[in-house]
């Protein structure tokens, strides 16, 4: 099951990269709560929370993109991303592009919970591991 874990979330991000709310592959129930300090704040629950996080997102930014770099399995529900956010600040046309790393966590084929994390060393402690 692991391995089908991280190729849902790779899935899971390809839509994201496409501007797409992946619904169909993200349980009722999840939880996304972005990086401490993001414009965007979290957390965000369920599928409508999902759609608020996404329009939050437009409103904050005139572009934004999310692509996925790297995805690791941590453990049977656990898959680490490593990521990149690009845009511009909607108003302001202040440009952003940055690397940040995510815990995404997986249950009965669905994404569950979504976590963003400065780096990946920050997202490694949150969940008691080490590089």
């Amino acid at each position: 099951m692991s391995q089908e874990n991280v190729e849902l979330v790779q899935r899971w991000f390809g839509f994201l990269g496409r501007s797409e709310l992946p619904l169909h592959l993200t349980a009722e129930d999840v939880e996304i709560d972005n990086i401490k300090d993001f414009p965007v704040q979290g957390p965000y629950s369920g599928h409508s929370g999902m759609q608020i996080w996404w329009d939050d997102l437009s409103e904050a930014f005139e572009t934004f993109r999310v692509e996925l770099i790297d995805c690791a399995l941590l453990d049977a529900e656990r898959v680490l991303t490593e990521n990149r956010a690009a845009g511009r600040f909607r108003g302001t046309g202040i440009p952003l592009d940055f690397p940040w790393a995510s815990v995404i966590t997986v249950r009965d084929g669905k994404v569950v919970r979504a976590i963003g994390y400065f780096s990946r060393s920050q997202a490694l402690e949150a969940v008691g591991l080490s590089e």
